[in-house]
């Protein structure tokens, strides 16, 4: 027989007293829900150091390196418009983005070597400027971890 415990009636808001009291259930004030976290969130450290994003004349590449999943999701924004969002991994390792736009054009290449843990990039990035095109290139280590 269970004594001195008090049973929740989650539907009545009312404490049970132990068998055997005689004595009425009181009302009971619980307390407002608790929101718990996912399973998978302890399931690896928080990825937030491994995330980045850098500009490059009119073209952002925005990045987050996964390395349980092994993996890198990549953004690549030219004049603010998300032109693709993709997954990098270790069957496909490279990403080439042509765009052409009214008033900007890019030429970007994202490269993840999960040997060497790093990214690399290659960005042409083009304003107009009256008729003609304004272009720099970038070329370089993105992120390495």
């Amino acid at each position: 027989m269970i004594t001195n415990i008090e049973v929740q009636d989650l539907f009545q808001g009312l404490a049970v007293p132990p068998s055997g009291n005689g004595a009425a259930p009181a009302p009971v004030a619980y307390a407002a829900p608790v929101a718990l976290a996912a399973p998978e969130a302890f399931a690896a450290p928080s990825h937030a150091d491994l995330s980045g994003s850098h500009n490059f004349g009119v073209v952002t590449v925005k990045y987050t390196v996964d390395p349980v999943r092994t993996e890198v999701r990549v953004e690549v924004l030219v004049a603010g418009i998300s032109i693709t969002k993709t997954v990098l991994n270790v069957g496909r390792g490279t990403l080439r983005v042509p765009v052409e736009l009214p008033f900007a054009k890019a030429d970007v290449k994202i490269a993840v070597d999960f040997n060497k843990t790093q990214i690399t990039y290659d960005v042409k990035a083009c304003t107009r400027v009256f008729a003609d095109w304004q272009c720099t290139g970038f070329k370089g280590i993105l992120f390495n971890w």
